[in-house]
């Protein structure tokens, strides 16, 4: 799966372009036929799209399509599903970790359904700690995988001989008092070590897979010394845990671990969407007022319903987005073309830097209450530069009559 970084580069890709999703699962039964389900869906579907445009088969639609079919017959995909991006100056192929729906689209990069299955299906490292070692999962739609196994083995053999060398007589036990305190923090000082240790080992698996979230199960001495070790980027996006006893089964544990994250994130959504519905201040409900928000910058963070997809319309001269009805840009009066919030919600994000979180069941339903969106705005020492200018100017407008 792409990271957040390739998936803003795709938001740049040159236009026109052709958007591609297919669902290519091999388990279809209309998937394992000589012609592919998807692909006599694609055939259909680019032959009524050219139709309706009056493209010829010498268009850059038409050489498009026949580019992705080609690539479609000489590498038929073993993913669940794929969305390419093609155009004469661009080409990238995005297998998907969940079926897609069939979306052809000529224009704009799409990348709703992209942005959305990210969301759904996004990898995290879960780490189980004990005195006995570290275990360490990657965790995705499909479960949990492990991909690493850290025995804490701490030799202490030479310490006693060491440490008690002054000590009379053959035959002498551990020592009490002051000289256990020695031996116990020395022990503790190899396990800061270890589990340093592990943080390393955390922090190269998320830089190579582009993980930014981290659940660690444990004791709170274990854990504590792990998110120490992490660099300040994942150190934010660690989410303590509850401890899981290493005497259980490899898959009794991991599906322990399982329930508890499912269970984590359910209750976390849920929290998120009551603290949001209840504040009085800092949050912003609605799709006028969130859309109005994140084009002035001023929105850290949103939260909305997958399903939700009211008509908008967008300014041709200004490119100001609003659920306005009116066929003319409330903000310069030029005519406004009809769009939707998925196909304009991905590019408004990244433009303005704010994070997406799709929420269902209950947090969902709360969520509607308050018209299916919503979010937090940004602190003012954290607003981007431009829009804290336009606030100070536009204070400056309101004052100027007492001049």
């Amino acid at each position: 799966m792409i990271n957040a970084l390739e998936f803003a580069a795709l938001a740049q890709l040159p236009e026109p372009l052709l958007t591609v999703y297919l669902n290519t699962n091999p388990g279809l039964p209309s998937n394992g036929r000589a012609v592919p389900g998807y692909m006599a869906w694609l055939k259909t579907e680019a032959k009524n799209l050219c139709s309706h445009r009056g493209e010829s088969k010498n268009s850059l639609l038409y050489n498009q399509v026949k580019r992705v079919e080609k690539y479609l017959d000489d590498q038929r995909p073993a993913h669940t599903g794929v969305v390419i991006f093609a155009a004469s100056e661009a080409w990238q192929v995005v297998p998907l970790p969940a079926e897609p729906s069939n979306e052809l689209h000529w224009g704009k990069p799409q990348l709703w359904q992209l942005g959305s299955i990210m969301q759904r299906h996004r990898p995290a490292c879960a780490v189980v700690l004990d005195l006995s070692g570290a275990r360490l999962y990657e965790y995705a739609s499909g479960g949990l995988t492990q991909f690493a196994e850290q025995p804490f083995k701490i030799d202490s053999s030479n310490w006693r001989q060491k440490e008690h060398a002054h000590m009379a007589k053959q035959g002498t036990r551990m020592p009490h008092g002051a000289q256990r305190d020695l031996f116990e923090r020395r022990v503790e000082g190899e396990y800061v070590h270890l589990l340093r240790g592990v943080a390393k080992v955390i922090a190269a698996y998320c830089d190579t897979h582009s993980i930014d979230q981290v659940y660690v199960l444990g004791s709170d001495r274990l854990t504590k010394q792990v998110q120490l070790g992490l660099p300040l980027r994942l150190r934010e996006r660690v989410v303590p845990m509850a401890h899981v006893r290493a005497e259980e089964p490899a898959a009794d544990i991991q599906a322990r671990i399982e329930v508890n994250l499912r269970e984590y994130e359910t209750n976390r959504k849920e929290q998120e969407i009551d603290d949001l519905l209840n504040r009085t201040q800092g949050i912003v409900t609605g799709v006028d007022q969130t859309l109005n928000q994140l084009q002035r910058g001023l929105l850290a963070s949103l939260v909305l319903v997958e399903e939700l997809n009211p008509m908008l319309h967008q300014c041709g001269s200004c490119g100001l987005v609003t659920a306005s009805a009116s066929q003319r840009c409330p903000a310069c009066n030029e005519m406004q073309t009809v769009t939707t919030l998925h196909e304009m919600l991905p590019m408004l994000l990244i433009r303005h830097a704010c994070r997406m979180e799709l929420v269902e069941g209950l947090a969902a339903s709360r969520l509607q209450t308050a018209g299916g969106i919503g979010g937090r705005l940004r602190t003012l020492k954290h607003q981007p530069a431009a829009a804290r200018r336009a606030r100070t100017e536009k204070k400056a407008g309101s004052l100027a009559h007492l001049a």
